[in-house]
């Protein structure tokens, strides 16, 4: 999207130290097209990220909060794929590069669908898979 303001991934555990470890490199997300971007980061519509775009990774709380005493990862989007569905993507993707600590596929569709609202907005506007590199190895 350019305009260097990042895209701000709002991250839980386990996944935030899989990725600060680089164990998971994939992140899968359904777009939220009535988001607007800000003036520091770019929003929830996914739809519009494209390939080197920078992403930060804020941990959350189990409430969805942003953990403010731990610091943000630094990813450039080495490649964004959009996809119809959850399953189009599992299709296409190891289940295991979306989330290292399942046992399934299924298990990666029970875990997303348990995020508020996700299984309506992947009906609506698809998801949404980038691949992370890095941005300071």
């Amino acid at each position: 999207m350019g305009m260097n303001i990042p895209w701000v991934l709002e991250t839980a555990e386990p996944y935030f130290s899989m990725m600060n470890r680089g164990e998971k490199l994939y992140e899968g997300r359904a777009p939220d097209v009535a988001s607007k971007p800000t003036n520091t980061e770019m929003g929830k519509n996914y739809k519009l990220m494209s390939q080197f775009d920078s992403i930060r990774i804020q941990l959350v709380n189990e409430s969805y909060k942003r953990v403010l005493t731990v610091p943000q990862l630094f990813f450039t989007a080495f490649n964004v794929t959009r996809f119809d569905s959850i399953e189009d993507a599992l299709r296409r993707i190891n289940f295991k590069k979306l989330m290292p600590n399942v046992k399934s596929g299924a298990d990666v569709l029970q875990k997303y669908f348990s995020f508020p609202g996700y299984q309506e907005r992947v009906r609506k506007s698809g998801f949404v898979v980038v691949e992370l590199k890095k941005a300071f190895p």
